[in-house]
């Protein structure tokens, strides 16, 4: 990488997640309409439980079961 050029994404990194928390068909969210500060925190927050989904087991290390409960993101 040069100095001075950046990386660019064209895509948003998680939409999926919010696209099939909110029940939409995959690839119409970012053409509806423009994500604004909510958005970006459900699909933060839904990264974030799919990354502790894959970590976590049944049992935690101190011996105790772990609280499967899920929250609701919305």
């Amino acid at each position: 990488m040069v100095y001075g050029k950046q990386k660019v994404s064209y895509g948003i990194d998680g939409i999926e997640l919010l696209e099939k928390a909110e029940g939409l068909e995959p690839g119409s969210l970012a053409l509806t309409r423009v994500l604004n500060d909510e958005d970006l925190r459900k699909i933060r927050l839904l990264k974030l439980k799919n990354a502790v989904k894959h970590v976590t087991k049944e049992e935690m290390p101190d011996g105790k079961k772990s609280d499967s409960s899920e929250d609701d993101v919305s």
